[in-house]
């Protein structure tokens, strides 16, 4: 069985040793979100406010912790691929069961939630009178039900696959379609006609500061980008035309260049959600947040763009 994997155990223990200390952030959030008052002076309010700082602490020490395991989490799938028959990168492993991808959306979408408290977390502490500590703690309960709902999932994940059953391989998984609407989404052309507009326009929005527009084609950026990943540039990453895995990318054979991708892609985006939420607190947004989403969204179109380049160069054709 999967579960007596040393990686996949210590997955589990950290993430319900995170879940344990969430409850505890979930139990005073809560209290905190329904009778929390900074203008008040009576003992209760008080006491309130020595927990908001201790459960702060606690939750931000568990989200932190969170972001790192997630790359954890990644790389262990990517390992256990080598005892599960038929996979040959973490793209097996993740479709093995009909929970796999949503697995990875829910915990993509905690990321991002963590990122919002985290940010929310800074502004409350720098104030003095603590106007967004209801909201962050208000904020804290879906993110830790998801958690919840992760660790379950997680666990049942695995629990179903075995090392006697052949899972699909990445070729079968990320197979090009012909058919239906997503066909569109396949087209090659038409992916990268839209991921280079789409960065010019987070690019000019971010220049001229407009909040609004620059997170919407920010976060665009990734998800358009994410696709034209997998199929464009993926192939001249491989340097073979029917290899369309976005897994196989965080393998030793392509010097772990994955990692850096999705790193790049995260970053643009979660700068681009600060600056979503700061506009909507009717604050203006740092500076440093449109200068680090650009920088990482400019990196990714300088290192997607090299592998075409080279490989034209060197073989004189397109794949």
């Amino acid at each position: 069985m999967i579960l007596l994997s040393p990686y996949i155990q210590s997955v589990l223990i950290v993430e319900s040793i995170i879940f344990l200390l969430c409850l505890v952030g979930l139990f005073w959030a809560v209290k905190i979100s329904l009778y929390f008052n900074p203008k008040s002076t009576i003992s209760k309010q008080y006491n309130l406010n020595k927990k908001s700082y201790l459960v702060a602490t606690i939750i931000k020490f568990a989200l932190i912790v969170k972001l790192l395991l997630f790359l954890f989490y990644i790389w262990t799938m990517d390992t256990i691929s080598e005892i599960v028959p038929g996979a040959m990168c973490a793209a097996g492993i993740v479709s093995a069961t009909e929970f796999g991808p949503e697995l990875l959306m829910i915990k993509l979408l905690i990321l991002f939630g963590l990122f919002a408290w985290l940010l929310l977390h800074s502004l409350d502490i720098n104030e003095v009178d603590y106007p967004y500590t209801k909201l962050k703690f208000i904020i804290f309960q879906p993110i830790c039900i998801l958690i919840g709902i992760e660790l379950f999932m997680e666990v049942y994940h695995f629990m179903q696959i075995s090392t006697d059953v052949p899972v699909h391989c990445c070729s079968v998984v990320f197979e090009q379609s012909s058919a239906g609407t997503a066909s569109l989404m396949q087209n090659e052309s038409l992916l990268l006609i839209l991921f280079y507009s789409i960065f010019i326009a987070s690019l000019i929005f971010g220049l001229f500061k407009k909040a609004i527009l620059f997170s919407i084609f920010s976060l665009a950026f990734m998800f358009v980008g994410i696709q034209t990943l997998i199929r464009f540039f993926s192939s001249y990453v491989y340097e073979l035309p029917t290899h369309k895995c976005p897994f196989c990318l965080l393998q030793s054979d392509y010097y772990y260049v994955g990692y850096l991708i999705y790193i790049l892609f995260f970053i643009g985006a979660a700068m681009a959600v600060n600056v979503f939420i700061l506009h909507l607190l009717k604050k203006a947004p740092k500076k440093s947040f449109y200068k680090i989403s650009i920088i990482a969204n400019t990196l990714l179109i300088v290192i997607l763009s090299f592998y075409p380049i080279i490989y034209y160069i060197k073989n004189g054709v397109w794949l």
